[in-house]
């Protein structure tokens, strides 16, 4: 059983979804932006087994791309403000992500985030706020658990 909920008020926003599922797993999908939102862009790509994701956006031109491709997957993103980009991308057993980013001044540029993991008990929380932060997380095979939290303008991390 798959299921996709999009929410949209604003103008100009997109999202889409593609779910498929195997052996009866179900996957689920919920895009929410909001009444302020505008220009932003939501893809979700989820095959497998347990997926589940949810994106809020609310501002203008923030772009999330989330990749699920196996079990016990999930994923929840929430930016605000101005030009943020999340990627997400999942492959793999336990994996779980949650990135929140908040662009406190809509004139400069917003925050990027890239998530890659795959496989084993792997999760990752990013939390940005300011402008202009870049965070990488990637995460391959077991027990991984990261957390990147950077307040301010124009912080990089990199975990590996």
């Amino acid at each position: 059983v798959n299921t996709s909920e999009i929410d949209q008020d604003g103008s100009n926003n997109t999202a889409t979804v593609t779910q498929s599922s195997v052996a009866g797993a179900a996957n689920s999908s919920t895009i929410l932006q909001s009444a302020t939102a505008s220009g932003n862009e939501a893809t979700v790509d989820q095959t497998g087994e347990g997926n589940d994701s949810d994106v809020t956006q609310d501002g203008t031109d923030n772009v999330s791309v989330v990749t699920q491709n196996a079990q016990e997957s999930s994923t929840i993103i929430a930016q605000n403000g101005n030009a943020n980009l999340s990627n997400v991308g999942q492959t793999g057993d336990e994996a779980s992500v949650m990135v929140t980013q908040t662009n406190t001044d809509g004139t400069i540029d917003g925050n990027d985030s890239f998530v890659t993991q795959s496989g084993d008990d792997s999760s990752a929380t990013v939390d940005q706020t300011g402008q202009g932060n870049i965070s990488n997380v990637t995460q391959t095979g077991a027990g991984s658990l990261s957390e990147v939290s950077q307040n301010g303008d124009g912080n990089q991390s990199t975990v590996t």
